[in-house]
């Protein structure tokens, strides 16, 4: 009982520490493909927070298979239409787009 208990505080632990870098670490500005929007990409991580909690309480290693599903499959995505087709804002394909679309 006390390997489970140290086990789930270590993956606790792990899942806050990674959380936390990946609020500092920010990233640049993307260009959208879809609607030619330039910002900071928005994360998203897919699944969903309930289900994750739920899984943890009783369920100890489908809480952890589930919560790694969800870290790993995050992505960037458009803060306006919530595409995932973001490319570099200097790319020739952005500049394209750009000069297509008059902005």
């Amino acid at each position: 009982m006390i390997e489970l208990i140290s086990l789930v505080s270590l993956a606790l632990t792990v899942a806050l520490i990674w959380f936390l870098i990946s609020l500092l670490r920010g990233s640049p500005p993307r260009f959208c493909t879809a609607c030619g929007h330039t910002s900071k990409p928005k994360v998203r991580t897919r699944g969903n927070v309930v289900v994750e909690i739920i899984l943890w309480l009783p369920f100890i290693i489908p809480g952890v298979i589930y919560s790694i599903w969800r870290h790993a499959t995050r992505g960037e995505v458009c803060p306006s239409c919530g595409a995932a087709n973001l490319i570099p804002p200097n790319s020739p394909v952005a500049q394209k787009l750009r000069r297509d679309l008059g902005l």
